[in-house]
């Protein structure tokens, strides 16, 4: 996590360089023993906080993800990992469930992560999606 946000201050800092990508400034690949893990790439876990992202007005909200997820460009991550919501009090806030009852039909397109695993899906196609169940 470290890294990663060292990571993410010197994008800040070079932000100007188009060029620039977190692969650039961070080999990851270096820190893990050769042969005994697989590295499946750098994420961020998206929560109910996903409000305040969508709370911003365009373009704004689109360059911030285009920051996180844009391939050759800021952070350039691979994985979203997000949490199943489940209408009560999660790590940070509440995420709509994606099914109130048990008689009800699931509808995973609920609140505001569906909404983000498109937007990131849009910059990056071979993005990584992860969901975590409290």
């Amino acid at each position: 996590m470290l890294r990663l946000s060292i990571c993410l201050l010197l994008l800040l800092v070079s932000a100007s360089s188009s060029e620039t990508s977190c692969r650039n400034l961070l080999d990851v690949s270096s820190l893990l023993p050769s042969g005994s893990h697989r590295y499946d790439g750098i994420g961020i876990i998206a929560d109910a906080t996903t409000k305040l992202l969508y709370s911003y007005e365009e373009p704004f909200r689109g360059q911030i993800i285009d920051y996180f997820y844009k391939p050759q460009f800021g952070a350039s991550l691979d994985i979203l990992k997000v949490e199943v919501g489940g209408d009560g009090q999660q790590g940070v806030g509440t995420s709509s469930s994606h099914q109130h009852t048990a008689n009800e039909k699931p509808d995973f397109t609920r609140g505001m992560l569906w909404w983000l695993m498109r937007e990131v899906q849009q910059r990056h196609q071979d993005v990584l999606f992860y969901g975590l169940a409290w």
